[in-house]
């Protein structure tokens, strides 16, 4: 099968008819190259963003966005480049949903270490989850403890974080800042579920 064609207003009937076929192919028993290709691109970029999806399902998904394409009048010249670059869109545009869905990191501690460590720390709470969160803090370097406090319990933002680390001597940019905040709240995560 032909990997590129295009489309003009005389043979729009023709190309839709390709994409049709390099999709239905694809689902046969033995399937294209370019489809089973295009399949294992997809299945990695799922890996990749941490998705657990069907690949086929987006593989289905970015097909229907064809035929949208196709019914508006405008026209597909790759069918194996443009569902390549729809699955990956599809893909980023779930990752971001997901990401959107899940409560920000940085409030799911919070939520569970209250307005100071300190106090925290002094509180008799018997629930089984706090007590682990203070333990798993605890463990924690002084750096890690130093940059969650900060952006957690004093709720500063990263600039301001970086104007602390700065007036100790430390001079970071706020995406390093960041960075090692992802990863100390990372370390705490790890430290808890243990």
């Amino acid at each position: 099968m032909q990997d590129s064609f295009t489309v003009s207003a005389i043979d729009i009937d023709d190309a839709k008819h390709r994409f049709d076929q390099f999709y239905t192919d694809g689902l046969s028993t033995e399937g294209s190259q370019g489809y089973r290709n295009l399949l294992g691109f997809v299945k990695s970029k799922l890996k990749q963003f941490n998705l657990d999806y069907d690949p086929t399902a987006i593989l289905s998904e970015a097909y229907e966005r064809g035929w949208r394409l196709f019914n508006s009048g405008e026209s597909v010249e790759k069918p194996i480049a443009w569902l390549r670059a729809t699955s990956f869109n599809i893909i980023r545009e779930k990752s971001r949903k997901h990401q959107r869905e899940q409560p920000c990191e940085f409030e799911f501690i919070e939520r569970h270490l209250g307005d100071s460590y300190d106090d925290f720390a002094l509180k008799e709470n018997t629930d089984e989850k706090y007590a682990r969160i203070a333990i798993a803090f605890r463990q924690l370097d002084s750096s890690d403890q130093k940059i969650l406090t900060l952006r957690i319990l004093q709720d500063l933002t990263w600039k301001e974080v970086v104007q602390d680390f700065e007036a100790e001597g430390e001079n970071l940019s706020e995406t390093t800042a960041r960075q090692r905040g992802k990863r100390a709240l990372n370390r705490l995560k790890r430290l808890y579920e243990q």
